[in-house]
């Protein structure tokens, strides 16, 4: 019960965080974030289909983008976590929070700091999380 009530929770604050701010500021990529493999629309996924992508990836229309890091946010029976990773290929840890996520619950990325391959120093964070909820 508590579990549900956290991812719940967790679910409604991502929603509010996307309903506060808007998708992209002025000098922000206009950009869409997804896991390797898995479709732009697809928000459901099983702990398999995460593993398998093993990185974030960058679709643009105008401009190539490389991920430079993120976090992530879970929930499991454990508790609720916040984790970093420096690059945009999953690190341990990160599949290991893949890995131990149930059915049901909600594992978002956020924080996602990008480059264009050409630029040299500017970095853009992307204010939109990525959400995915685990199915069987």
């Amino acid at each position: 019960m508590k579990k549900t009530i956290l991812n719940t929770i967790l679910f409604l604050l991502s929603l509010n965080l996307l309903a506060q701010s808007p998708a992209y500021p002025k000098d922000a990529p206009k950009v869409i974030i997804t896991a390797n493999g898995i479709e732009k629309s697809n928000n459901k996924v099983t702990k398999e289909q995460l593993i398998k992508a093993q990185e974030l990836i960058v679709h643009s229309k105008l401009r190539k983008y490389e991920i430079l890091s993120f976090d992530v946010n879970y929930s499991n029976k454990e508790g609720t976590f916040t984790r970093k990773n420096n690059s945009s290929i999953f690190n341990e840890t990160i599949i290991d929070a893949i890995k131990s996520l149930e059915t049901g619950e909600i594992i978002i990325f956020f924080n996602i700091k990008v480059k264009e391959k050409k630029a040299e120093l500017k970095t853009t964070t992307i204010s939109e999380p990525l959400i995915y909820k685990i199915i069987e």
